[in-house]
């Protein structure tokens, strides 16, 4: 990397060990189990912690109960796993109504809406709850202990409640050298959305070709780069039931995709080359 001032910057490099092999499948994927089963397992594992968080937060006097545990209006801690009912939300069943002729459901930017319901299932049961829980703070699958109250339609009125809150870290060497780790995503390359302008900035403040001295240098301490996603744009499918179309005259309709790895295959050589 050479600066506007003829200054030179040597590349920081730094050792890095791969320890993702157990997330690596090894055998052939078996994607019939759906996950309740891994809910549960979560659930087993991960209610311990959020108990002892629990009772620190609301100290020992207040029970904590199973669902088939709960008497009405008796103030009690319950854990569980947060779920949540989206209207919005894809279906296998919506997804196959596009061959039963029926118009399908529109792709939309969140499935988040304002009717959505929020439950808390252990292994048995599930129970609604209400009162005082932001359901935007709350995703489905997360562990989580609930302080309040069963009232007389069934709900649990929610008064506080609480996670099981960070890990015991590990001890990690300290750095003496400033290194970073640079993330890339949403490149959306193939799209209509794409911007090569942007894309070009990115590469030339990534490999030292852009900036002021100051943020060469920085750009040369960065030892890792991580591809995060979204980078090649999503193939649109035609969904126009009132033109039907027989499927090999929309063999071409991925082309996009290609033209995307094309050029994230250009993109990534760049980075390497330079």
């Amino acid at each position: 990397m050479v600066s506007e001032t003829a200054q030179t910057f040597s590349r920081v490099r730094s050792d890095f060990q791969n320890t993702s092999d157990r997330f690596v499948f090894t055998a052939v994927r078996n994607s019939f189990p759906q996950y309740a089963q891994l809910y549960f397992t979560r659930l087993e594992i991960m209610r311990g912690r959020v108990r002892e968080q629990a009772l620190q937060k609301w100290g020992r006097d207040i029970p904590i109960r199973t669902l088939s545990e709960l008497t009405k209006d008796e103030p009690c801690i319950i854990i569980g796993t947060a779920y949540k009912e989206m209207e919005l939300k894809p279906s296998v069943l919506k997804d196959l109504s596009e061959n039963l002729d029926i118009a399908t459901q529109p792709i939309l930017p969140r499935y988040a809406g304002d009717h959505d319901t929020l439950l808390l299932e252990e292994e048995t049961q599930r129970i609604v709850l209400v009162g005082n829980i932001d359901m935007r703070e709350i995703v489905t699958g997360v562990t989580v202990a609930i302080m309040g109250t069963e009232n007389e339609d069934g709900e649990f009125v929610v008064k506080d409640h609480c996670f099981a809150g960070m890990p015991p870290q590990p001890e990690y060497p300290t750095i003496n050298t400033d290194c970073y780790i640079a993330f890339l995503s949403g490149l959306n390359l193939g799209g209509d959305v794409s911007s090569l302008a942007t894309l070009d900035l990115c590469i030339e403040s990534l490999t030292g070709q852009f900036g002021t001295a100051v943020q060469q240098k920085k750009m040369s301490k960065v030892t890792a780069l991580v591809l995060a996603g979204n980078h090649i744009a999503p193939v649109k499918r035609d969904t126009d039931v009132s033109d039907q179309k027989t499927r090999y005259l929309t063999r071409h309709s991925s082309a996009g995709s290609i033209d995307g790895m094309q050029a994230l295959d250009g993109v990534l050589m760049q980075l390497v080359v330079r």
